[in-house]
């Protein structure tokens, strides 16, 4: 909306002595009308938070100074990733990573990295019938046991999610666990909930999106952010 106009207000009466009332062009008409049409929302107030929540996504606040970057915070991210990662990889395993349904994918998963229902809604359209599991390397040896612990502070049972012996692979004399969508959800839900206190959730996504990123590799860079 580029047309302005300036209204004189009476700061005696609880106005702002200068008000810019913003005036709609026709392309901003068209554009509303767009929303309209590929979001299938029709009142302004339901459009103005679908605009308001896309652009949060889009153009997330800055991460915190590092001074505000706790031990607790970056533990929380690496379990979160650590279990995320076990999802993707099985969602990705059939996947050409030069294909535009793996851009397309992971632009999604980027897009809803806040979001523990989208997150698990963009992965169950992707994820194969055999079981998902979280496995132990020596490059993920904190990841894995950051992992298991976020398993059990949720009040799952590690002895119920061992895979049969004769169809699992030790890793390492680690154990290998079984994991489901409704596992991701609760940690993810449960970790999101931590931050909640004004700026928390912004610092917490930035950060996770920015693990993620790293997580997916190069892949990522060539990911077009959907048009709107």
């Amino acid at each position: 909306m580029t047309e302005q106009a300036t209204t004189k207000g009476n700061a005696g009466n609880g106005q702002e002595p200068n008000q810019v009332n913003m005036r709609p062009t026709e392309e901003d008409r068209q554009r509303l009308a767009h929303l309209r049409t590929v979001t299938g929302l029709s009142s302004l107030s339901e459009i103005i938070r679908y605009a308001l929540k896309y652009t949060a996504d889009h153009h997330p606040i800055s991460p915190a100074p590092a001074d505000d970057i706790t031990p607790t915070l970056i533990l929380d991210i690496a379990g979160l990733t650590a279990i995320l990662k076990a999802f993707v990889i099985a969602a990705t395993s059939c996947m050409d990573k030069e294909s535009e349904d793996y851009r397309f994918f992971v632009t999604d998963l980027l897009l809803h990295i806040g979001d523990p229902m989208g997150i698990c809604a963009v992965l169950a359209e992707k994820l194969p019938e055999q079981a998902i599991v979280l496995r132990y390397s020596h490059a993920t040896h904190l990841q894995y046991e950051l992992a298991t612990a976020c398993l059990v502070q949720n009040g799952i049972s590690l002895d119920e999610r061992i895979l049969e012996e004769e169809k699992q692979k030790m890793d390492m004399g680690r154990k290998v666990f079984r994991l489901s969508l409704d596992d991701l959800f609760e940690i993810y839900a449960d970790q999101i909930s931590r931050y909640r206190r004004p700026g928390e959730y912004a610092n917490f996504v930035a950060r996770l999106r920015r693990y993620a990123k790293s997580m997916l590799h190069a892949s990522v860079a060539g990911a077009k952010e959907p048009q709107v």
